[in-house]
């Protein structure tokens, strides 16, 4: 190896050999990242969750009269990926940890949600995933384990993998509200 160094320093920088080899070199590096780095991307699973207030009504087709107001969470999620993935069920991660019953937790797992989905859900690709939890399901669940407005909460969904995909922070305050003029409009 330090005789092809010599060779490469004695002749010069100069020899149109030296550059396509050097050129050469360049290009098939930048190829090979540039491969493996779209590799990984093709092969990333992504999938965006959402929450959102909803508000709902309901009609009487006979007597054209409107329901009370019901307060909804809805849950969105959406793969992005080029491939299927199955989803578990949404739950509720706390941003910090509480004690129940004696145990120390930041996640409330939804037994069961009032929807069409089983789960685990196929979620295919470009395919999206809804949920609708009434607020005062989970106004009910959390205050029988905490009462503390400043807490906050977000949806996760895990694929069967193990990758946790989150929706944003919301506070249990907002979540309260939300639940209390639903109630004020009924």
């Amino acid at each position: 190896m330090i005789i092809w160094l010599e060779k490469l320093i004695g002749t010069g920088w100069s020899d149109p050999k030296v550059l396509v080899a050097i050129y050469a070199t360049i290009v098939s590096t930048i190829t090979l990242f540039w491969n493996i780095a779209s590799s990984a991307q093709k092969r990333k699973r992504t999938v965006k969750v959402k929450f959102s207030f909803s508000f709902g009504f309901s009609q009487n087709t006979t007597t054209g009269e409107m329901s009370k107001a019901d307060a909804f969470m809805v849950i969105d999620a959406v793969n992005f990926s080029k491939e299927h993935v199955y989803m578990t069920k949404p739950y509720l991660k706390l941003n910090r940890r509480i004690i129940f019953n004696d145990c120390s937790t930041n996640e409330l797992k939804i037994i069961k949600i009032n929807g069409k989905n089983e789960y685990p859900f196929l979620l295919k690709k470009g395919q999206f995933l809804k949920e609708n939890i009434h607020i005062c399901n989970i106004v009910g669940a959390v205050d029988s384990v905490i009462n503390i407005n400043n807490i906050k909460l977000r949806f996760e969904i895990q694929d069967t993998l193990g990758k946790t995909y989150h929706s944003k922070w919301f506070t249990y305050r907002k979540l309260k509200e939300m639940l209390m003029v639903a109630q004020n409009n009924q």
